[in-house]
């Protein structure tokens, strides 16, 4: 297959179903469909179960998990694609060509656009941005529902689950610290859904501190002229109780 396409879910079957729908429309079929359950009791198991006896590109796993990049990772170990996509249940590709934009572009090893937001607050906005050390120093990410790496460099990388909500971020950041290749298509590529894990305060809380900490392993002067800048406007050393 050219694509893994990844669902984390857990008790979430109606916004699961949306997904696998809206993935089934794309005019390139080349992809196997991997779902990761939590161990939902919602009928989750039995949709998932009649789905994969019908169609063998449907593959799926359902156990305790330690998090959402864990199970991302377990996700990761059993992708057999070229790219792996990660869509979380409620999420939804641009268009139905969407697939077939990336494949022009497979010596990449990342390649990505942006989305919007379907739903909660930020209904409507743009998500996701052309990355560089810019980018990086203010916060500004990719979405990984419009990022497609490639299989062999996911499994290098992974996500680093001691990131509580900004692992993905952080594999990109190392990423092109070490220099892997990234095309960005200046195109929307997903509808994010803005009702997930990500839409409370303690996300976005606790993103700050994950952002700086990536700095501080990937791009140090860029971690230190952060914390200086912390000082000059706060008149505060920073700490982790800031965020």
């Amino acid at each position: 297959m050219f694509f893994s396409v990844i669902t984390v879910v857990l008790n979430d079957l109606e916004h699961l179903k949306i997904t696998m729908e809206n993935v089934k429309k794309q005019s390139y079929q080349d992809y196997e469909y991997i779902i990761i359950d939590g161990g939902s009791e919602d009928g989750t198991v039995e949709y998932l179960k009649d789905l994969s006896e019908k169609d063998d590109r449907i593959r799926y796993i359902s156990e305790k998990d330690d998090g959402i990049y864990n199970a991302m990772n377990k996700g990761i170990a059993l992708a057999e694609g070229q790219y792996i996509l990660f869509l979380g249940a409620g999420d939804l590709l641009y268009h139905k060509d969407v697939f077939s934009d990336i494949v022009k572009y497979d010596k990449y090893d990342v390649i990505y656009g942006y989305g919007f937001f379907s739903s909660g607050k930020s209904k409507g906005k743009k998500i996701g941005t052309k990355l560089g050390l810019w980018k990086f120093f203010t916060d500004q990410v990719a979405a990984h529902q419009a990022v497609y790496v490639k299989t062999s460099v996911m499994r290098k990388y992974g996500f680093q689950e001691k990131y509580k909500v900004l692992a993905d971020q952080d594999a990109l950041m190392h990423m092109y610290k070490d220099g892997c290749t990234f095309k960005y298509i200046n195109k929307p590529l997903c509808f994010y859904d803005g009702l997930g894990f990500s839409a409370n305060e303690a996300f976005l809380k606790q993103g700050v501190l994950d952002r700086v900490n990536m700095l501080k392993d990937y791009y140090p002067i860029l971690y230190k002229l952060r914390i200086f800048g912390h000082w000059i406007l706060t008149g505060k050393k920073y700490s982790s109780e800031d965020n």
